[in-house]
């Protein structure tokens, strides 16, 4: 399996694009989705110019395309990122033809041109922006319009960080709240103290790290333990899918972004998406704690891909045979309903991925990562006021794993 790869890709907004004033939206669009712009050229194309760009093809088609790109002025953009030039092409950009392209998307939203539409009139599909179609030929096209001396790597900085806050990201995503939220805070938090308390393996592992990603922060607990022991230059970003979750940890680890310690963003994540939204980044550790939907296979996926090589997963969820006894608890009629059902049964159980150790050895090794240590350990649960929690320790799983 290839590793995700940092790569300058080119970018250019048509003249259509430029005449109806669309450069702020277009640029607006790149950088929000975590990509950098690194080279940029306003340029009235000549002749040449285009002829020497596009494929040497016969017919018609060539020579309306000509015509439309040399009808104006043109922005061409160098745009650095983790695989920036499928990122632009399946995210940003758009189907080439824009009646068919997804909402969402450039040409899916400023533009209603077509196919059928172009070919009657005799011209090219105004189709706003050009983007390398053909992974070949992203640094082909690239070394057409930029030298390498003509590119400015600069450090990227979160906008809210540079002013002391913590910003909110609300991606594009279904919302999801997990139900009896007071009660789910407490335990959760409990439970993650707990958990992470016992691994400090995963502490260790972080202690070098530049841009990190906690998927289910919650309320913030184990976030806050690390930003007592994070160097200044770090990043962090915090996913979690309840908007409760997400308050408790930002109120939490508000202050430590105005003391300087660290850049921080907070992001609330749908677990329906978790597949396809997870926020642009290049992580060296990501954390993914107590059966999130961010194990399931096409998130582990997605979640490789989020991370340069080397980067350390590490994971807990709750342990197969553990959640099975508690489902088996929920359905006794003698089960306190409050304390089971309620909490542990739809936070632990009924909504949590759950594994034996070997399977979730297999679901990361599956997604491409390499397994440095597991384990499975009882660890305590819950507070003075829930003490039948502890009569029924939970069981958790753990993995450190790397992007091999």
């Amino acid at each position: 399996m290839t590793d995700p790869k940092v790569e300058v890709a080119l970018l250019i907004i048509n003249h259509d694009g430029v005449a109806r004033r669309l450069m702020g939206q277009i640029l607006d669009r790149v950088e929000s989705r975590g990509l950098q712009i690194v080279g940029m050229k306003f340029v009235q194309p000549t002749r040449e110019m285009a002829e020497g760009f596009f494929p040497k093809e016969d017919g018609r088609n060539r020579e309306w395309l000509l015509e439309y790109f040399c009808s104006g002025p043109v922005l061409a953009l160098a745009v650095r990122g983790v695989e920036a030039a499928a990122r632009i092409r399946l995210e940003i950009a758009g189907g080439t033809c824009p009646s068919e392209a997804s909402l969402g998307t450039i040409r899916g939203d400023y533009s209603l041109d077509s196919t059928a539409v172009a070919n009657r009139e005799e011209r090219a599909v105004f189709n706003l922006i050009h983007v390398t179609n053909d992974p070949a030929n992203v640094q082909k096209e690239l070394t057409y319009w930029f030298r390498d001396e003509e590119l400015i790597d600069y450090k990227a900085l979160e906008t809210e960080a540079c002013s002391s806050t913590i910003g909110i990201y609300e991606l594009l995503a279904p919302e999801f709240d997990l139900p009896h939220e007071h009660d789910t805070v407490r335990v959760h938090e409990a439970l993650s103290r707990e958990a992470w308390a016992d691994c400090r393996m995963a502490v260790v592992s972080l202690l070098k790290c530049r841009n990190a990603l906690e998927l289910g922060c919650g309320t913030g607990t184990f976030s806050e333990e690390l930003y007592k022991t994070l160097h200044e230059d770090c990043s962090f970003t915090f996913v979690d899918s309840a908007r409760t979750m997400v308050s408790l940890c930002r109120a939490k680890l508000r202050r430590y972004t105005r003391e300087g310690r660290c850049r921080a963003r907070v992001v609330q994540l749908s677990m329906a998406s978790a597949d396809t939204c997870l926020p642009p980044g290049t992580f060296d550790f990501v954390a993914a704690c107590l059966g999130d939907p961010f194990l399931r296979p096409e998130a582990l996926k997605s979640i490789r891909r989020t991370c340069v090589e080397g980067a350390r997963l590490f994971v807990t969820v709750p342990e197969r045979e553990w959640a099975e006894r508690q489902r088996d608890l929920i359905e006794s009629p003698s089960t306190d309903k409050t304390v089971f059902h309620d909490i542990l049964g739809r936070t632990f159980v009924a909504d949590s991925l759950t594994f034996t150790e070997g399977e979730l050895r297999k679901a990361l090794e599956d997604a491409g990562f390499l397994i440095l240590q597991s384990g499975s350990k009882n660890h305590r649960a819950g507070g003075d006021d829930k003490p039948r929690i502890q009569q029924h320790p939970p069981r958790i799983v753990y993995a450190l794993a790397q992007v091999s």
